[in-house]
């Protein structure tokens, strides 16, 4: 990790400066350390209680697990182990050489994180115990898993805070765009024509883990650099924001150009650029100029080597000595403010925060937290966590439904379905109203179009045309919030038809953080053919389907939530009959629970309002830190919850105690490399 981290030096300091060749030569070294970085951090959403998890309502009871419960979690796994475990796995004639009975303490668990994590996994899977031996239910499955997890979790926990990894991390596409828009003040998407970034982490491509580097990626900065500044020059606003000083009189060309090659390092690396660092940019310069370039052509030169330089494109935090964790600088405080808030580089105003050092006051990022987020520059990160959160970023893209079957369904309508619940979200940030009204809220946000798709006819807004606008809901109406929206209805459909499978398990996965486990292998597809669809709904033909005992234990959990939402076609679109006949949208949960229609399965959802709240937490730390979360992360998710839980769930308290807590206030030690395999997925 030190060795990675050091070598990120300014590759400016090389005499013969060439910035192609340099930065392949940075690009080789970053390709070894994103490969260690994504060792070092395990992918996915951290496992949450599900709906079979809550206190039952009066009508009805869960069933009797296969094991008694028991006051002590440690009795009941090491209950689950003697039962289904320990006859292959003990002793001298262990089965691939693990004996599990060894392990009778939690100290000799954690002190094996790696075994566990394969035992969690595999048990979740349903791979063991083995097809010839009494199955484990799928309750006790995630039970153990979960166990497994909260193990480490709460031994992590012990002592004192911890910040976590502060992996090395760059720019990804979209805040690479973002950062040159704000950095030269033009209207151009930078970045188009950079490889596109997977998710990693928390299920975001702001992740460092997926963030790795590539040849490819030094050919297409130094393409964007240069187009980049070649539309700065043409836009005369842009270059009176760079070129503040211009040779005068009192002022050499050498003086202004040093003057405004230091003034924009500055403000893309997100600190002041040392005077080595501004040294060698000038060198850059004169090289143009020897070259017989104008003034303005030779720093423009300059900026390139400003524009391909790690200490802009990785978000690059001074080294910590020592093995303790320290207090982060005010610099890289605010640099983390802005790409959590912004996806961008810091404005004036958080440079002058950070430069007299108040930006670490709770009383002034405070105020900054309001500022920011009454910005339209919250749009990109609104619109980058909500799209992919919620999934929407891909529809009309990757997600389009069949268009012989939906002749409405265009581009207007998919750019309204992935921009609703963006707007739906910037309006909870600015007006710091209740993360709760994300799963029910009594207003919409519609066009004149989707207006009509939802079937509203009252509370019109007024000049409705293109641009969504809020719309008060009447009462009782199916819609408001999420789950009822159109567009995380279309991507948890087929694209010819609703599927109450993938509807149930997004509801699950996504609003509760609660993934099922796989589906076992070899299992029949539900059948398409005319004779086994003719008369009947999909809700008979999934009930015919789950008659299979290898089924009937995950659809039971994922079936009734995706039938509560039954009444909405594969594109949100409200319905009554299916196939011709009419649609029985009720439900019962296995914890009993029962529903007669979407409404009602939203109550039901709300009646869990902390375990979404605590994905949902999860979700946002993850895209913070910009990085997957590990087990001491969990420590700041309790009280972040506990603590929003007690102020109405007001968002803009989560996104306070995100700024407050040891991830965010704290800097790790650099020569401590993090443990492996310090996170765990639910899936």
């Amino acid at each position: 990790m030190t060795i990675a981290r050091k070598s990120i030096g300014s590759f400016l300091d090389i005499p013969s400066f060439s910035l192609r060749t340099t930065w392949f030569a940075f690009a080789l070294a970053g390709s070894i350390y994103a490969t260690d970085t994504t060792s070092l951090f395990a992918q996915q959403t951290a496992a949450a209680t599900d709906l079979r998890t809550e206190s039952p309502e009066p009508n009805g009871s869960p069933p009797e697990p296969a094991i008694a419960p028991t006051p002590d979690p440690w009795l009941k796994a090491t209950a689950l182990l003697e039962q289904h475990c320990y006859c292959c796995h003990e002793g001298e004639q262990k089965e691939g050489g693990l004996d599990l009975k060894k392990y009778d303490s939690i100290e000799r668990i954690v002190a094996d994180r790696p075994m566990w994590d394969t035992v969690r996994r595999r048990v979740l899977a349903g791979e063991m115990p083995p097809r010839d031996h009494e199955p484990l239910p799928v309750e006790l499955r995630q039970w153990f898993a979960e166990w497994v997890q909260n193990v480490f979790r709460e031994f992590a926990c012990q002592g004192k805070p911890q910040p976590g990894p502060n992996p090395l991390r760059r720019l990804n596409r979209n805040q690479y765009s973002n950062s040159i828009r704000d950095l030269l003040g033009i209207h151009f998407d930078a970045g188009h024509s950079l490889p596109i970034d997977g998710a990693g982490g928390e299920g975001f491509d702001n992740a460092a883990e997926t963030l790795f580097l590539s040849p490819i990626h030094g050919e297409k900065y130094l393409e964007a650099a240069k187009e980049a500044l070649d539309y700065s020059a043409k836009d005369e606003s842009s270059r009176r924001l760079i070129f503040h000083k211009l040779p005068d009189a009192n002022t050499t060309p050498v003086d202004a150009a040093k003057a405004v090659i230091g003034r924009f390092a500055s403000r893309a690396f997100r600190r002041p650029a040392s005077d080595a660092e501004i040294e060698n940019l000038l060198k850059l310069y004169q090289t143009a100029m020897q070259r017989k370039s104008s003034f303005e052509q030779a720093v423009y030169y300059a900026l390139q080597g400003v524009l391909v330089s790690p200490q802009f494109l990785f978000l690059v935090e001074p080294t910590v000595p020592g093995s303790e964790a320290q207090p982060i600088d005010p610099y890289s405080f605010a640099a983390r403010l802005s790409y959590f808030l912004w996806d961008s580089i810091p404005d004036q105003e958080l440079r002058d925060r950070a430069a007299d050092g108040s930006i670490l006051k709770e009383d002034v990022y405070r105020d900054q937290v309001v500022r920011m987020l009454n910005s339209p520059k919250v749009r990109p990160m609104a619109e980058s966590f909500i799209g992919q959160w919620l999934g929407t970023r891909e529809i009309g893209r990757r997600i389009k439904p069949d268009s012989k079957l939906f002749l409405k369904f265009d581009d207007e309508l998919a750019a309204a379905f992935r921009e609703e619940p963006v707007l739906m979200f910037q309006h909870i940030l600015k007006e710091n109203r209740s993360l709760i009204e994300l799963i029910d809220s009594d207003y919409v946000f519609v066009n004149s179009e989707t207006f009509r798709f939802y079937g509203l006819k009252e509370n019109r807004p007024e000049n409705l045309v293109q641009n969504l606008e809020k719309c008060q809901l009447p009462p009782g109406h199916l819609r408001g919030g999420v789950i009822t929206m159109a567009g995380p209805l279309t991507v948890s459909s087929y694209p010819n038809r609703t599927s109450p499978v993938l509807r149930g398990k997004w509801v699950l996965e996504t609003i509760l953080g609660a993934a099922p486990p796989p589906p076992p292998p070899n299992i029949e597809p539900l059948s398409e053919k005319p004779e086994d669809k003719a008369g009947k709904t999909l809700r008979q033909r999934l009930e015919l389907h789950r008659q299979n005992p290898a089924c009937a234990s995950c659809h039971a959990t994922l079936d009734p939530i995706g039938f509560g939402l039954e009444h909405f076609d594969s594109i949100g679109r409200y319905r009554d009959k299916d196939n011709g006949l009419p649609i029985d949208a009720s439900g019962q949960l296995t914890s009993g629970e029962t529903f007669q229609n979407a409404l009602e399965l939203k109550k039901l959802v709300l009646q869990r309002k902390d375990q979404f709240v605590r994905h949902f937490t999860v979700k946002m730390l993850g895209y913070a830190l910009g990085r997957g979360l590990v087990d001491s992360d969990y420590c700041i998710v309790d009280q972040l919850v506990a603590d929003v839980k007690e102020h109405d769930y007001k968002i803009q308290r989560l996104i306070l105690g995100i700024l407050r807590s040891p991830a965010m206030q704290l800097r790790p030690p650099s020569e401590i490399t993090p443990p492996l395999n310090t996170q765990t997925s639910n899936q």
